[in-house]
C-alpha cells in the first residue's frame, strides 16, 4: 500500500501545539513525530482540535506499568525528555478511529542512561460522520515543543491532485495494489501533473512552420513541425486550408494561427486558420483579416498568450494592424495603425510587439503593448537594411532576434524589447539567405528555408543558434521537409507564451 503525504510542520520556535491539518481524509493515517523538550515537557495527541472527552487509551511503558483511562480530553503518549512517535489510524466514517502507537522518549541524558519505549492502543469517538482531517501534537506537562519539533502526517488513499505539490519534479510513483506507475512531468500545458506510464501528454516544445514558395514556384500547404530542443529533420504535421506564401503566425500554448498570404495566380488572401499544436493534423478555418484584404502578402505577426496581432503588409504597403482573440474563432478586429506602411519582420516578449521596416520602406522599428489598442510608438531604427528579412519570432523574453535578408546575408539582428533603441548584431547563420521562418523556446532561435540567392535557389535548411548569447555561427539542426521561401514559423513553448 502506497503512503502520500499529507502535510509536514517543522517548528522554528518553541510553542505548543504543532499541527497538520487541513489535509483530505484517509482510510489509513500514519503519524510520524519527532518532539524536542523545551521545559517540563510531555507529547500528547488530539484529532480535529478536538478537545472533548472522547478519547480512550491503554498504555504500557518499558513492558510493563499498564494502565488506562477512558473520557479524556487526548491521547496520552509520553513524557520524559525527547520524543519519537509512529502513530497508526484508521479512519472509516461513521465508525470509532483506532490508534496504535508507538514510540519512546530520550530520557535522562547520557549514553548511560537508556530511553524509555512505549506502546499504547486508543481510540477517538468523534459524532458519527466525522472524518480526520487534522493531526494535533501538544505539551501536556507544562513545557513546550522545542525548535525543531517535527510532525508529518501520510495517508493512504493517494491521489493524483494530491502527490502533485508534495514531491519533486521527475519523481516516479508505483501504486503497488494496482502494478501502475505515475511520473510527474513539469508542463504548462496541464494542471494534474501525474501521469501514468505510457499516457503522458504533449507538454510543449514544438516549432511549426507553415506554407511558402517552392522551387517550383508554386504555393505550399505543407505544415512540418521540429521538437526544438533537440535537433533533426522536420516531420510532417498536416496541411493549411489553403496552399499559399508570405504568410504570418501567431501562437500561443494551445493555437498556432496562419494568416494572409498570396496563393500566386489568385492574389492575396484574407484567410487565417489554426492547428493545435499537440494534435498532428490540417487547419482549421478560423476567420479572414478584415481591413486593407488586398495588402496580405509579407503581414507581420506576433502575438502573447491572448491576443494575436497582424501589421502591415503588401501590396501597396499598408500601415493596419488587427488584432483576434486566439480562444475565439473570428475575424480579426481593429488596433491602430504603423508608423508607416510596411512588410517586414516582428519580434515580441508576450507584453510588447514590435514591427521592424522592411522591403521598399524605411528601416524604421515600431512598437506596441499588445493588451491594449492604439497607434504603434516609435521603437529605433534597424542598424542594417532590412530586405526579405524572417517570418516569425525568435526571443528569450528580454531580448528579439531576426534576420535581415538583404542581399542574401547572413546576419542576425538584436534588440532588447523593452528598451527602446537600434538594432544591434547578434551574430550569424551559416548561410547567408531571405525569406526564412523563424521559431524559438527559451534558450534557442531556429532558423528554417529561405532563398539562398537570386533565382529559385530555395533551401531546406534548418540551423539554431543560443540565446541570448549564440556560440559562434549558427549550427546545423536538420532540414525541412520541402525547400521552401517567404514560410510562417512559430513555437507554442517560446519566451512570449506568458
Amino acid at each position: 500500500m502506497p503512503w502520500n503525504r499529507l502535510g509536514t510542520t517543522t517548528l522554528s520556535s518553541t510553542g505548543s501545539p504543532i499541527t497538520v491539518s487541513g489535509f483530505d481524509a484517509s482510510t489509513f493515517i500514519q503519524e510520524l513525530h519527532h518532539g524536542i523538550a523545551y521545559g517540563s515537557y510531555g507529547s500528547s495527541l488530539r484529532l480535529n482540535n478536538d478537545s472533548g472527552t472522547k478519547y480512550a487509551n491503554r498504555r504500557r511503558t518499558n513492558g510493563t506499568n499498564e494502565n488506562s483511562g477512558t473520557n479524556r480530553t487526548f491521547i496520552e503518549n509520553v513524557y520524559g525528555g525527547d520524543t519519537l512517535m509512529i502513530s497508526f489510524m484508521g479512519d472509516i466514517d461513521g465508525e470509532e478511529k483506532m490508534i496504535i502507537n508507538l514510540g519512546g522518549f530520550s530520557g535522562s541524558s547520557g549514553a548511560g542512561n537508556a530511553p524509555n519505549r512505549l506502546q499504547l492502543i486508543g481510540k477517538y469517538v468523534p459524532s458519527p460522520t466525522a472524518r480526520i482531517t487534522q493531526v494535533n501534537r501538544f505539551d501536556s506537562e507544562g513545557g513546550a515543543h522545542g525548535i525543531d519539533t517535527n510532525l508529518t502526517v501520510l495517508g493512504s488513499d493517494v491521489t493524483l491532485s494530491a502527490l502533485a505539490t508534495n514531491v519533486q519534479v521527475g519523481s516516479r510513483y508505483e501504486e503497488t495494489d494496482t502494478r501502475k506507475i505515475y511520473f510527474r512531468i513539469d508542463s504548462d500545458y496541464v494542471t494534474d501533473k501525474w501521469f501514468e506510464a505510457g499516457t503522458v501528454p504533449y507538454a510543449g516544445g514544438r516549432g511549426v512552420f507553415g506554407g511558402g514558395l517552392n522551387t517550383s514556384s508554386s504555393a505550399e500547404d505543407t505544415i512540418d513541425y521540429i521538437t526544438i530542443a533537440t535537433t533533426g529533420n522536420a516531420t510532417d504535421f498536416g496541411n493549411l486550408s489553403q496552399a499559399r506564401y508570405g504568410l504570418g503566425a501567431m501562437a500561443n500554448k494551445t493555437r498556432t494561427l496562419f494568416a494572409g498570404g498570396s496563393t500566386g495566380g489568385g492574389g492575396n488572401q484574407t484567410t487565417i486558420d489554426f492547428i493545435t499544436p499537440a494534435t498532428l493534423g490540417n487547419a482549421t478555418d478560423f476567420g479572414d483579416i478584415s481591413n486593407d484584404t488586398t495588402k496580405t502578402y509579407g503581414v507581420m505577426c506576433l502575438s502573447s498568450e491572448t491576443r494575436g496581432i497582424i501589421g502591415g503588409g503588401e501590396s501597396g504597403y499598408s500601415n493596419r494592424i488587427d488584432y483576434v482573440t486566439i480562444a475565439s474563432a473570428g475575424n480579426s478586429t481593429t488596433f491602430g495603425t504603423l508608423d508607416d506602411g510596411k512588410q517586414g519582420a516582428t519580434t515580441s516578449d508576450g507584453t510588447r510587439g514590435v514591427f521592424m521596416g522592411g522591403e521598399g520602406r524605411t528601416p524604421t522599428m515600431d512598437y506596441i503593448t499588445i493588451a491594449s489598442t492604439g497607434n504603434a510608438t516609435d521603437f529605433g531604427d534597424l542598424r542594417v537594411t532590412l530586405y526579405g528579412g524572417s517570418h516569425g519570432l525568435a526571443t528569450d523574453g528580454t531580448i528579439g532576434v531576426f534576420t535581415t535578408g538583404d542581399s542574401y546575408s547572413a546576419n542576425v539582428e538584436k534588440i532588447t524589447i523593452q528598451t527602446t533603441g537600434n538594432s544591434t548584431n547578434f551574430g550569424n547563420m551559416s548561410t547567408g539567405r531571405s525569406n526564412l521562418g523563424l521559431a524559438s523556446d527559451k534558450t534557442r532561435a531556429i532558423f528554417a528555408g529561405g532563398k539562398t540567392a537570386s533565382g529559385s535557389n530555395y533551401t531546406n535548411t534548418i540551423e539554431y543558434s543560443a540565446i541570448p548569447t549564440p556560440s559562434g555561427n549558427a549550427a546545423d539542426f536538420g532540414d525541412l521537409q520541402v525547400a521552401r521561401q517567404v514560410l510562417a514559423g512559430a513555437s507554442d513553448t517560446g519566451a512570449d507564451r506568458s
